[in-house]
């Protein structure tokens, strides 16, 4: 984005969770508590990003590390942002903080339902390796269990095997 708005991605502070926050009740049915994201945004073992454009949070994605994986925790776009192909930016810096915590593979589950949220898992390299029936406690829903199915370092791009945190642009 040359000409457009300044962008970037960088990790998350404590000062960010009400921003977060913002995002997630408009995305999620039920959005975490504050300890949660504070928890998850902050805390040992955890990577959490945000996308900043002039300033203002428009995303924000995180991994947990977990025994030499990493399991994605969130990506949420800000609702009037989507379709920008942000959360697939989002996705490979997760990826790449993943593999600079020299983790093997990356996990997540998706609500079954989210479709749109599956179909750029699987233009990541991930792919359905099952179905955890009623986990989503609000509804009850099932999640789909995904995982990168080539090693972390092939689902990047050839020039895409760090993070530039100052640089890189969503």
């Amino acid at each position: 984005m040359p000409d457009g708005p300044a962008v970037l991605i960088r990790p998350a502070e404590l000062r960010d969770v009400r921003a977060i926050r913002a995002i997630d009740a408009q995305v999620y049915p039920t959005p975490w508590s504050e300890k949660l994201t504070i928890e998850q945004t902050t805390g040992p073992g955890r990577v959490h990003l945000v996308v900043e454009e002039d300033h203002r949070i428009i995303a924000h994605g995180g991994i947990a590390l977990l025994d030499g994986d990493a399991h994605i925790t969130t990506i949420a776009v800000d609702p009037t942002q989507q379709r920008r192909g942000i959360a697939g930016v989002v996705m490979r810096h997760l990826f790449a903080a993943a593999l600079d915590n020299d983790c093997a593979a990356v996990t997540l589950e998706v609500r079954a339902s989210n479709t749109a949220a599956i179909a750029l898992y699987e233009q990541h390299g991930m792919e359905s390796v099952g179905v955890r029936p009623g986990y989503y406690g609000d509804n009850g829903e099932d999640a789909v269990i995904m995982w990168t199915v080539e090693p972390l370092n092939d689902t990047l791009s050839p020039n895409r095997t760090a993070v530039d945190w100052d640089h890189d642009e969503a």
